[in-house]
């Protein structure tokens, strides 16, 4: 499923030298995809740690700066009415139950079995922010004979 949305392996995909990695062995939070937005803007956001839980309680990302965030582990929201603005990828190894009552504005995507839990959490399919996205991640890379090595 991976190679039909991203256009690539994980592993070649995973390994590109943009991609910011936040591992979360124990558990992360919003803080700390914000810090990694932050850090390297536009660029798709790791989060290593099938154990770790990504527990949103926070906003992350805007329709400006939409975040990709291709999580190893469960992803739910917690306290308030916090909002995901971009695409969420999980490949949690179980099934990924959504509970919380946040939104994801853009997209989610699961490998396994889906389902929404307690807390009405809300996906909001957005075009706009997926074209940004597409637009704006991941790295770049000189194609060979688009560059020159000498001077004429």
């Amino acid at each position: 499923m991976f190679n039909a949305v991203f256009g690539t392996w994980p592993a070649t995909y995973l390994g590109q030298p943009g991609v910011a990695v936040v591992d979360c062995p124990g558990g992360c939070d919003a803080g700390n995809i914000n810090d990694a937005a932050r850090a390297r803007p536009g660029q798709p956001i790791q989060v290593k740690g099938s154990a770790g839980l990504l527990d949103i309680g926070g906003n992350i990302g805007s329709t400006t700066d939409p975040v990709l965030i291709l999580a190893e582990g469960d992803v739910e929201f917690s306290g308030g009415t916090p909002t995901v603005v971009g695409a969420i990828y999980t490949r949690e190894a179980a099934a990924w139950t959504l509970e919380g009552a946040g939104t994801i504005q853009g997209a989610a995507m699961a490998e396994r079995d889906f389902s929404f839990a307690a807390g009405s959490p809300a996906i909001t399919y957005d075009r706009d922010v997926l074209l940004n996205l597409r637009h704006r991640t991941g790295s770049f890379v000189k194609v060979p004979g688009g560059w020159r090595d000498f001077q004429p």
